[in-house]
């Protein structure tokens, strides 16, 4: 998909994609973010991502508390999981980083929004905390978390969701 901008001397693109110049105008493809006369703005394509990663990270919370109320304890661990990777995804997108792999994906949460103090501790705790039970229950030899521990991290993840739409100004 092309969009296209007018080109000024105070005018850069920034995206991982390749673009070209065409006379007056600039041509970019999976533009993420532009910079214009002292502003960052948010593409559309951005933004489209931010709401889908949100509605997903919204759906996966929804699912996970149906699976905790059925005692199905690793899908709802899984479903725990992936509500707080969407929810880093979505604040990536807001930071130019576009659709990654799940490794990546924590690496740079950690180091975007925790290690900078743009979001608190205990919000990259969680996050790490659901990641490793997670990969314990879904790939290491361990059984699920029970249901009270389970009840426990349907909060931190509702908390996680909160936090990711009042930093990104969605809710």
């Amino acid at each position: 998909m092309f969009r296209r901008l007018e080109a000024t001397n105070e005018t850069r693109i920034f995206t991982d994609a390749r673009w070209e110049a065409d006379r007056n105008f600039f041509c970019f493809h999976s533009c993420l973010f532009v910079w214009i006369s002292g502003y960052f703005i948010m593409t559309p394509e951005t933004q489209d991502l931010i709401a889908l990663r949100l509605a997903q990270a919204e759906e996966s919370l929804a699912e996970a508390q149906l699976l905790v109320q059925q005692d199905m304890r690793l899908g709802a661990m899984d479903r725990i999981y992936f509500t707080m990777f969407y929810c880093a995804c979505a604040l990536l997108a807001s930071k130019e980083f576009g659709p990654s792999r799940d490794g990546n994906v924590a690496a740079k949460f950690h180091r975007e929004f925790i290690k900078t103090g743009l979001l608190p501790q205990e919000i990259g705790d969680r996050f790490k905390r659901a990641t490793q039970l997670h990969h314990d229950a879904d790939i290491g030899s361990q059984t699920p978390p029970d249901a009270d521990r389970l009840q426990d991290l349907l909060v931190d993840a509702d908390s996680f969701l909160t936090t990711t739409k009042l930093f990104l100004g969605k809710q």
